[in-house]
């Protein structure tokens, strides 16, 4: 081989390897400049649609197809009251999927003003000013605290609504 041909093939591969990343950034700006338009929800009773887009998408930069993947994949998911977990389907370039697995939430106490609802296993899930009807008052209990996403303290781990129906919690 010539020493004038290692040059000319040396210059080939150089171009080549800026070709490819040339190729590669356009194709990540263009992945960048991609916004999720349509957003499907399933499994949600408690909220609505653009509720629970909101909560999930609360940023252009979260609708961005790229981010959104990437926050997916390798990141935690967003803690959204009464919602136990979700996962996000990507149907393409500009439309996701979120399935929503919600918290079956059985009774509310009134502390401090507010409306502290909890599940079946005594985490209190949601503190509110609002009354949700198909959820039951639970009275008779007393706390010198409460805290969100935590059990409720109670000594023997049973409850009683006015109805007369208990609930045992898990110690």
């Amino acid at each position: 081989m010539t020493k004038r041909a290692q040059p000319q093939r040396q210059k080939r591969r150089g171009k080549g390897v800026l070709a490819l990343l040339g190729a590669a950034a356009l194709f990540l700006l263009f992945l960048w400049n991609l916004r999720i338009g349509t957003i499907h929800v399933n499994g949600a009773e408690f909220y609505t649609e653009q509720e629970l887009a909101d909560f999930i998408f609360e940023t252009s930069l979260e609708k961005n197809v790229l981010y959104a993947w990437l926050k997916n994949r390798f990141g935690d998911s967003k803690e959204i009251p009464f919602v136990a977990g979700y996962t996000v389907e990507f149907n393409g370039l500009k439309e996701a999927t979120v399935n929503v697995y919600e918290k079956k939430v059985v009774g509310y106490i009134d502390y401090m003003g507010s409306h502290m609802y909890f599940d079946k296993d005594g985490t209190v899930v949601e503190s509110s000013s609002q009354i949700r009807e198909d959820i039951p008052l639970i009275t008779g209990l007393h706390f010198d605290y409460i805290v969100l996403y935590k059990k409720l303290p109670v000594e023997n781990g049973r409850v009683q609504d006015r109805s007369g129906r208990c609930y045992q919690y898990p110690a």
